[in-house]
């Protein structure tokens, strides 16, 4: 199983990503992309590679024919893909509040109708039940739909417009 992930996390996005197209923030050495890309239709990768070197996640996933890399900040790569584009973004990156925000602001209208945002690693500590407060904050601030009940790791906000 992947590192920092639960077996159930694992299931659930597995699951949501299942023939669909989406982005991945903060991919580093490619292990969530490569894993995720067996089950959804494409999946761009987007990340900075200030902690790995972009060669290495390129050779990590070689053999994956639907990742298409991004290397780029997230809120520039977010200026690439039309309104309505996107069924999810799996942010594993980007953790302080300012940057959440940001992804969201920036991701949101790129989603289609049911489209999700799911969010990793916003806790206390690896597998901890309490997600990190301004997380909460955000998602009741801006769209008061999420689901952090699995292993409070993953958070999805659905796109649920009138």
């Amino acid at each position: 199983m992947l590192k920092n992930m639960t077996k159930n996390e694992f299931n659930r996005l597995y699951a949501l990503v299942q023939d669909k197209i989406g982005v991945e923030i903060g991919c580093g050495i490619g292990n969530i992309t490569k894993a995720i890309s067996g089950s959804c239709k494409r999946v761009y990768a987007v990340d900075t590679f200030d902690h790995v070197k972009v060669e290495e996640f390129v050779e990590y996933v070689k053999d994956c024919k639907n990742v298409r890399l991004i290397e780029s900040f997230p809120h520039l790569a977010s200026k690439i893909f039309n309104e309505n584009e996107l069924d999810f973004v799996f942010v594993n990156g980007e953790q302080t509040e300012s940057g959440i925000e940001q992804t969201i602001n920036d991701f949101y209208p790129k989603l289609k109708m049911d489209g999700v945002i799911i969010f990793h690693d916003y806790h206390t500590e690896f597998f901890e039940k309490e997600v990190l407060p301004e997380v909460k904050e955000i998602c009741d601030r801006y769209y008061k739909v999420h689901d952090g009940s699995l292993d409070s790791m993953v958070w999805i906000i659905k796109r649920n417009e009138l």
